[in-house]
């Protein structure tokens, strides 16, 4: 999926030129999707306030006027305009690619989706009488299925653990947080009451409270 870009042509030193061209014509290490090269502008440019626009004149004038690039210019090979084409192209032919696969998940959770729709059954009615009816058909409903429960009527497609394992676990889990308020309680009430005696007996027989 890498596109190789090379750039700073104008830096090459004298007798890499033709190194450089096998190279963006994916010669020298090859790329499935090959090599492009550019010239950016150089920090005099940014200096001289070169404009975008002009900066790409400039550019394409470097291709055509270096007698060793511009067989890539005339490729299709060289200068960010054509990088930019490029790149485009790259991204139509990746969507077009994956969007047949893309529409096909979309159908299947559109599918999936409609059916736990159905399963949920009508959604609320917008008439007042009827929506009581409604809230009344569900309330029955939770109920059956709760009956259901009780009578070990379970569905365990979706899980191996039963619905009293689950409950037994969960009361376990409450009596452990129980124990340990109830311990805490008598600690606190035992220290109160203790203070209260401390601080608030009259007269009384010896071991008595009064």
């Amino acid at each position: 999926r890498t596109l190789g870009i090379l750039t700073k042509p104008d830096l090459v030193d004298k007798g890499m030129e033709e190194t450089v061209v096998r190279t963006v014509n994916n010669q020298v290490i090859q790329l499935k999707k090959g090599y492009m090269i550019v010239k950016c502008r150089g920090q005099q440019d940014i200096n001289d306030k070169l404009n975008l626009v002009q900066a790409l004149e400039k550019e394409k004038q470097f291709f055509k006027g270096n007698s060793h690039f511009r067989a890539l210019l005339e490729d299709g090979k060289a200068t960010i305009p054509l990088l930019a084409e490029r790149l485009t192209k790259e991204l139509v032919e990746h969507i077009a690619k994956t969007l047949p696969q893309v529409q096909k998940q979309l159908e299947m959770k559109l599918e999936k989706t409609s059916e736990d729709l159905k399963m949920l059954g009508d959604g609320v009615p917008l008439d007042e009488n009827e929506k009581t009816n409604f809230l009344i058909m569900k309330i029955r409903q939770f109920n059956d299925a709760l009956e259901g429960v009780k009578r070990a009527e379970e569905d365990l497609r979706n899980s191996d653990t039963r619905v009293f394992s689950k409950i037994r676990w969960e009361f376990g889990r409450w009596k452990l947080a129980l124990d340990s308020k109830a311990i805490k309680t008598e600690e606190i009430l035992r220290d109160e009451v203790q203070e209260y005696v401390r601080t608030r007996r009259g007269k009384e027989l010896p071991g008595f409270v009064s």
